[in-house]
Protein backbone atom coordinates (compact mmCIF):
# COMPACT_ATOMS: atom_id res chain seq x y z
CA UNK A 1 0.00 0.00 0.00
CA UNK A 2 1.47 3.39 -0.80
CA UNK A 3 1.63 5.91 1.42
CA UNK A 4 -0.97 7.94 2.43
CA UNK A 5 -0.80 12.14 2.57
CA UNK A 6 -2.28 13.73 5.02
CA UNK A 7 -4.65 16.99 4.37
CA UNK A 8 -7.36 18.23 6.16
CA UNK A 9 -8.93 21.61 5.89
CA UNK A 10 -11.71 23.53 8.34
CA UNK A 11 -13.95 26.75 7.62
CA UNK A 12 -13.54 28.97 10.70
CA UNK A 13 -16.31 31.08 12.27
CA UNK A 14 -15.55 34.07 9.90
CA UNK A 15 -15.75 31.95 6.90
CA UNK A 16 -11.79 31.83 6.49
CA UNK A 17 -10.03 28.19 5.97
CA UNK A 18 -7.83 26.65 8.48
CA UNK A 19 -5.57 23.78 6.75
CA UNK A 20 -3.54 20.87 8.48
CA UNK A 21 -0.24 22.17 8.21
CA UNK A 22 2.81 18.96 9.37
CA UNK A 23 5.03 22.05 10.00
CA UNK A 24 3.13 23.15 12.89
CA UNK A 25 0.96 20.24 13.91
CA UNK A 26 1.80 17.06 16.26
CA UNK A 27 0.75 13.74 17.44
CA UNK A 28 1.08 13.35 20.76
CA UNK A 29 -1.86 10.71 22.00
CA UNK A 30 -1.52 7.20 20.66
CA UNK A 31 -2.94 6.05 17.23
CA UNK A 32 -6.23 4.23 17.73
CA UNK A 33 -6.99 1.31 15.41
CA UNK A 34 -10.88 0.55 15.07
CA UNK A 35 -13.00 -0.13 12.26
CA UNK A 36 -10.74 -0.68 9.78
CA UNK A 37 -9.82 3.14 10.57
CA UNK A 38 -6.88 5.02 12.28
CA UNK A 39 -7.28 7.76 13.91
CA UNK A 40 -5.31 10.22 16.07
CA UNK A 41 -5.24 13.56 18.06
CA UNK A 42 -2.96 16.50 17.00
CA UNK A 43 -2.12 19.45 18.25
CA UNK A 44 -0.47 22.39 16.87
CA UNK A 45 2.53 24.57 17.90
CA UNK A 46 1.94 27.95 16.08
CA UNK A 47 -1.57 29.24 14.56
CA UNK A 48 -0.59 31.64 11.49
CA UNK A 49 -3.02 34.36 13.59
CA UNK A 50 -0.93 34.53 17.24
CA UNK A 51 1.08 31.97 19.35
CA UNK A 52 -1.32 29.23 20.09
CA UNK A 53 -2.41 25.59 19.94
CA UNK A 54 -5.36 24.28 18.05
CA UNK A 55 -6.15 20.32 18.33
CA UNK A 56 -7.67 18.41 15.55
CA UNK A 57 -8.91 14.83 15.48
CA UNK A 58 -8.21 13.09 11.99
CA UNK A 59 -8.87 9.84 10.76
CA UNK A 60 -7.78 7.27 7.83
CA UNK A 61 -9.12 4.83 6.24
CA UNK A 62 -6.84 2.10 6.64
CA UNK A 63 -8.48 -0.16 3.99
CA UNK A 64 -7.73 2.22 0.85
CA UNK A 65 -5.20 4.83 3.01
CA UNK A 66 -7.37 7.98 2.53
CA UNK A 67 -8.00 10.40 4.67
CA UNK A 68 -11.16 11.32 6.51
CA UNK A 69 -13.15 14.29 4.48
CA UNK A 70 -14.92 15.10 7.71
CA UNK A 71 -11.40 15.82 9.78
CA UNK A 72 -12.71 18.50 12.59
CA UNK A 73 -10.58 20.82 14.15
CA UNK A 74 -11.82 21.44 18.06
CA UNK A 75 -11.51 25.28 18.14
CA UNK A 76 -13.10 26.83 14.60
CA UNK A 77 -13.21 30.37 16.51
CA UNK A 78 -11.70 32.75 13.84
CA UNK A 79 -10.41 35.65 16.57
CA UNK A 80 -9.99 35.55 20.25
CA UNK A 81 -9.08 38.58 21.96
CA UNK A 82 -6.00 36.92 24.04
CA UNK A 83 -4.99 34.53 20.42
CA UNK A 84 -5.61 31.61 22.77
CA UNK A 85 -6.53 28.97 20.82
CA UNK A 86 -5.93 25.57 22.50
CA UNK A 87 -8.23 22.92 22.80
CA UNK A 88 -6.07 20.00 21.32
CA UNK A 89 -5.96 16.57 21.95
CA UNK A 90 -2.92 15.97 24.57
CA UNK A 91 -4.03 12.75 26.39
CA UNK A 92 -0.44 12.30 27.98
CA UNK A 93 -0.17 10.01 25.68
CA UNK A 94 -2.51 7.93 26.14
CA UNK A 95 -4.66 7.52 22.58
CA UNK A 96 -8.45 8.08 21.46
CA UNK A 97 -11.15 5.47 22.64
CA UNK A 98 -13.78 3.70 20.79
CA UNK A 99 -17.11 2.64 21.86
CA UNK A 100 -19.23 -0.85 20.65
CA UNK A 101 -20.90 0.91 17.97
CA UNK A 102 -17.04 2.22 16.88
CA UNK A 103 -17.67 6.15 18.01
CA UNK A 104 -14.49 8.09 18.52
CA UNK A 105 -13.72 8.99 22.31
CA UNK A 106 -10.95 11.53 23.63
CA UNK A 107 -10.43 14.50 25.49
CA UNK A 108 -9.23 18.05 24.90
CA UNK A 109 -7.32 19.76 26.43
CA UNK A 110 -6.78 23.76 28.05
CA UNK A 111 -8.22 27.29 26.19
CA UNK A 112 -9.12 30.68 27.16
CA UNK A 113 -12.10 30.29 29.85
CA UNK A 114 -13.65 33.11 27.94
CA UNK A 115 -13.86 31.24 24.44
CA UNK A 116 -15.88 28.25 25.45
CA UNK A 117 -19.10 27.62 23.71
CA UNK A 118 -19.35 23.88 23.48
CA UNK A 119 -19.83 24.08 19.46
CA UNK A 120 -16.83 26.04 17.99
CA UNK A 121 -14.85 25.67 20.82
CA UNK A 122 -14.64 22.38 21.97
CA UNK A 123 -12.13 22.79 25.65
CA UNK A 124 -11.57 21.08 28.11
CA UNK A 125 -13.97 18.21 27.22
CA UNK A 126 -14.75 15.23 27.19
CA UNK A 127 -15.68 14.70 23.52
CA UNK A 128 -17.70 11.62 21.45
CA UNK A 129 -17.59 11.75 17.39
CA UNK A 130 -19.16 9.68 14.93
CA UNK A 131 -16.36 6.47 13.52
CA UNK A 132 -15.76 9.00 10.63
CA UNK A 133 -15.45 12.11 12.93
CA UNK A 134 -18.05 13.83 10.96
CA UNK A 135 -20.34 14.42 13.95
CA UNK A 136 -20.07 15.33 17.81
CA UNK A 137 -22.67 13.03 19.36
CA UNK A 138 -21.87 14.08 22.63
CA UNK A 139 -19.46 15.95 25.06
CA UNK A 140 -19.09 16.51 28.98
CA UNK A 141 -17.89 19.66 29.95
CA UNK A 142 -16.94 20.42 33.83
CA UNK A 143 -17.31 23.72 35.28
CA UNK A 144 -14.82 24.88 36.69
CA UNK A 145 -14.92 28.20 39.09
Amino acid sequence: MAPAVVAASNTLTDGSTFNFNATYQRQRPALLFANSSILCGLWQLLRLRGKSVAGLAAGLDGRIARPFPSNQLNDLQATDADTFFLSSIWMSGYGPAADDSGNVLFVTGNSDPYSYDGVTNLQESVVKMSPTLTTVLSLFTPITR
